[in-house]
């Protein structure tokens, strides 16, 4: 059965504090039995007004003494429940004491006089005999609020021609106005459950002339709630001429609502032309009216004329159109008769706004045409594919990629489609922000026709370099689609290590480094090995760098590899240490393709160590050698900056014996002011000592003081020790 129990939440006022009391109450509606306190709303709902609805309530005395009820049950409030009672056996209730697990049992019927909402209250008192040494009886009221539903049906229309909406009570009329033959008149049918429960409407149905037919009929049979209405038309479409009547049956729960169908056609009083240029065309009402080919953003017209054909004035009540492409232009003033043989003319205005053939509809009074017109112009119809499929988009709508990882790379093909009745010109594709992670690629030479169910695809990619959301805008010309991506972070770096020199390196030599990945990374990365200098002298030297020049080299690592390459794809880079002692230091940076930096926060260097030490000689040669003298000149390198003593030991040619061969001089002061001074800058611990001699010799034989001398051999120091030494030939 449709109708259900609902214990309601919200208790009636009178009842908002009812008493606990000592019983169990139970109660039976219909196949449901429930549990209930003292006090509660039983709501009854009957299937109809006039019908009734009814339950049961036990209550079972839970006390240790007993319960004896002093009056019969009353109603108070609505007349239109009553209530009766009786104890175990059918005994009556007045004046009954019930034992301990003993049971009353209260029939509540409910009869509706309205669909309104109606309320009452039952209740019957009792008293309790006092559990010793207690001697006072205690009294008690069993209550509860009763609430009575009942669900009625109301039935309205509304004509098409007037909108009215007029009610129609059981055993009433809906009338249609004259219709002329094969023409359609419409109402709109509202049924509605004004009641306070809710119905069940299992059938709408019409009978009689086949003039009459229901459209939009919801599906049924279904519950209708309190309030609630379903609408639906009846339409009206004679075939010949004279009067029609039918029947609309509608079952709502147990009542079945009765009202007539009445109609009456017409032959046209009417007849139209189609006026083109200075000649006229007959038509025929619900012909079919074809305007010319316009393009979109023009207008062509229809100009029809209306003439009176009967012998009796003709009234046109109105002038419409439907489409959205169609208007009406030079209409007269409605109502508008037209005594036998006047007429009028009007226009039928097409103006599309969009290409492809667009209909619609003219009334003009109980008669109409069916209009068409096609609207010239291009129409763009945007789409992208992923692996899910293909994806219809709106200009301001959103083209979403699927998440990926940064420094990954997704895409997407976009495509236009001209799906208008001509040509389109697309001048203009691009991602509007700089440096945003979305790109275009694949693009069509432009501007582009775009021809008549043509196609013009093109990639969209997105290339994250940062994780989290990235928003875009995609501009095809003036239409603008919104990007959007989501991006996990690439996995993290693994280990990595330095092969080839480190420790401690001598100045003046190019040693090898390389850099290894502790395990292969999924992505290409890029990167760059930056060299810093710790010197110990204070200043750096400038020779310090890489083989191909500077301070930073670039290197790369291909994907699902570990070994970083070089220029020209080696795997190692020379660098020079120079000639000043110090520390160099080598430090690596990494990154995806995409940017997204991957260098660890404290990262890994090599460190590689010039130790200070003595002097260093290079070279030495004699220069602007005279008959009484000669320029020693003197090249090395100092790691520390720093020089204090050179001396020069002198070997006299073959049987020649010489005194004083030995000399020493002090450099200290001018190493020091050559190794501040700027110009030593450039040249690190490198140094250029020339030094003049001058002979003379008394008691020889010799012509010349210079032939007592064969070589020299010299040697440097400073605070770290003494150099290398080097013997030169003289002469």
């Amino acid at each position: 059965m449709w109708i259900r129990f609902a214990l309601l939440a919200v208790l009636l006022a009178p009842l908002a504090s009812g008493q606990a009391v000592p019983f169990l109450f139970r109660v039976q509606q219909d196949n449901n039995v429930f549990a209930v306190a003292n006090g509660a709303s039983l709501s009854l709902g009957a299937p109809a007004i006039g019908k009734s609805a009814s339950l049961k309530i036990s209550a079972t005395y839970l006390g240790l003494t007993s319960a004896t009820f002093t009056r019969l049950p009353e109603i108070f409030g609505s007349q239109d429940f009553s209530a009766t009672a009786q104890g175990p056996g059918g005994s009556s209730l007045l004046g009954l004491t019930l034992k301990p697990n003993e049971s009353v049992t209260l029939d509540v019927s409910y009869v509706a006089a309205t669909s309104t909402r109606t309320l009452a209250q039952v209740d019957f008192p009792f008293t309790e005999a006092p559990l010793p040494p207690a001697t006072i009886a205690q009294t008690g009221l069993i209550l509860f609020g009763l609430v009575g539903t009942s669900p009625e049906l109301s039935v309205s229309y509304a004509l098409e021609a007037d909108s009215n909406i007029s009610p129609v009570p059981p055993g009433g009329s809906i009338l249609f106005p004259d219709t002329v033959v094969n023409a359609t008149s419409t109402a709109l049918l509202i049924v509605t459950n004004r009641g306070s429960a809710p119905g069940e409407l299992k059938s709408i149905t019409v009978s009689g002339s086949s003039a009459f037919q229901l459209t939009a009929l919801p599906l049924l049979p279904g519950f209708l709630a309190s309030a609630a209405d379903v609408r639906l038309g009846l339409r009206y479409r004679p075939r010949q001429v004279g009067s029609d009547s039918g029947s609309l049956q509608i079952t709502f729960g147990e009542t079945t609502y009765t009202a007539t169908l009445q109609g009456t056609a017409t032959g046209s009083l009417l007849t139209y032309e189609l006026v083109q240029d200075e000649s006229a065309q007959p038509i025929l009402p619900n012909q079919l009216l074809t305007v010319p080919d316009t393009a979109v953003g023009e207008r062509s017209t229809l100009t029809i004329r209306v003439r009176s054909a009967g012998i009796v004035d003709a009234v046109i009540s109105a002038f419409s159109v439907s489409g959205t492409a169609f208007q009406l232009g030079d209409v007269p003033f409605t109502p508008l008769t037209l005594a036998s043989g006047d007429s009028r003319t009007f226009t039928v205005v097409f103006a599309p706004t969009q290409p492809g053939r667009v209909t619609g509809r003219l009334r003009v009074g109980a008669d109409s045409f069916d209009l068409a017109g096609t609207g010239i112009g291009a129409r763009l119809v945007y789409s992208y594919r992923t692996s899910a499929g293909t994806t219809t988009v709106l200009p301001g709508a959103t083209v979403i990629f699927s998440p990926l990882q940064t420094g990954q790379t997704a895409a997407i093909e976009f495509s236009v489609q001209n799906t208008g009745t001509a040509p389109a010109t697309l001048s203009s594709i691009a991602v509007a922000e700089l440096r945003s992670p979305f790109s275009v690629a694949n693009l069509p030479a432009l501007p582009l026709s775009l021809a008549q169910d043509a196609t013009v695809r093109f990639t969209v990619r997105f290339a994250p370099v940062a994780s989290g959301f990235s928003t875009g805008t995609l501009r095809v010309d003036a239409q603008s689609f919104g990007l959007s991506g989501f991006a996990d972070p690439p996995p993290a770096l693994p280990a990595y290590s330095f092969q080839g020199a480190s420790g401690s390196q001598q100045p003046l030599q190019q040693p090898s480094v390389g850099l290894t990945l502790g395990s292969s990374y999924p992505l290409p990365l890029t990167g760059t090995l930056t060299m810093t200098i710790e010197p110990e002298a204070f200043t750096p030297d400038p020779a310090v760098q890489f083989s191909t020049g500077g301070r930073t080299v670039s290197f790369t690592i291909p994907a699902n590899t570990t070994r970083a390459q070089f220029a020209n794809g080696s795997n190692e880079i020379r660098l020079q240490t120079g000639t000043v002692a110090g520390t160099i230091v080598l430090t690596p940076s990494f990154a995806t393709q995409a940017g997204f930096d991957l260098t660890p926060e404290t990262p890994q260097s090599l460190r590689l160590t010039v130790p200070p030490g003595p002097p260093r000689l290079l070279a030495a040669q004699v220069t602007s050698i005279t008959a009484t003298g000669f320029v020693v000149q003197l090249t090395g390198y100092a790691t520390t900056r720093t020089l204090s003593k050179l001396d020069f030991q002198f070997t006299a040619a073959p049987n020649i014996n010489v005194t004083g061969t030995t000399v020493s001089i002090n450099v200290e002061l001018i190493a020091e002011t050559w190794f501040r001074g700027a110009t030593s800058l450039n040249f690190g611990g490198q140094f250029t000592v020339a030094l003049p001699f001058t002979l003379t010799a008394t008691g020889t034989t010799v012509q010349s003081p210079l032939e007592v001398l064969a070589s020299f051999t010299a040697t440097l120091s400073n605070e770290r020790g003494t150099s290398n030494s080097l013997t030169t030939p003289i002469r």
